[in-house]
């Protein structure tokens, strides 16, 4: 019952995450949202970490690797998306977009991790590539006007994709809280 509270809380904080944020972007310079957002983030999960007594230390072997990641996984996913937002008709919009990460993952850890494209996993990109068209097939004769926004969604969703490559080859001897502060 719990898990099933938290997955309903989560999924409507992430719904209304949304238009949330095409709200704030048109009051607020992206930038300056975006460093106030993930430095309150940041803060929050370290103090988070640092309460429960979690391991801090980030290895000096994982410094150029966190940054890495980092980059990708945080620092150009919310700034791209950020931007793509205030260019997108609608938000709804950018968010379909935006979560075709999983697609470009799949596709980045069969060159990059060596993982098999299996039958299984080709149905699932299939199955997700068919959910994205037919979730934006109305809106498809709107995309030339806002094709900044559109290569700003995809582009923030493939950044966040190689960010997750990247992350998923690295051994972290750190937790995933303290872990997800340092790259905010």
């Amino acid at each position: 019952t719990l898990g099933l509270a938290l997955l309903i809380g989560l999924t409507m904080a992430w719904g209304f995450n949304w238009p949330f944020l095409k709200i704030a972007t048109s009051e607020i310079p992206v930038m300056q949202f975006r460093a106030v957002s993930t430095g309150l983030a940041a803060a929050s999960l370290l103090a988070m970490a640092w309460l429960s007594g979690q391991t801090m230390a980030v290895p000096r072997r994982h410094w150029g690797i966190l940054v890495v990641a980092a980059l990708f996984n945080i620092t150009s996913w919310h700034v791209m998306i950020a931007f793509a937002v205030t260019l997108m008709a609608s938000s709804g919009q950018t968010a379909i977009l935006a979560f075709t990460m999983p697609v470009w993952a799949a596709i980045l850890g069969t060159f990059i991790l060596k993982e098999k494209l299996t039958p299984r996993r080709l149905l699932a990109l299939a199955g997700g590539l068919l959910a994205v068209l037919l979730l934006t097939w109305r809106d498809l004769a709107d995309i030339g006007d806002h094709l900044w926004g559109v290569a700003l969604a995809v582009g923030g969703a493939f950044n966040w994709a190689i960010g997750t490559v990247i992350q998923k080859r690295v051994k972290w001897t750190l937790p995933s809280i303290p872990l997800a502060g340092w790259q905010m």
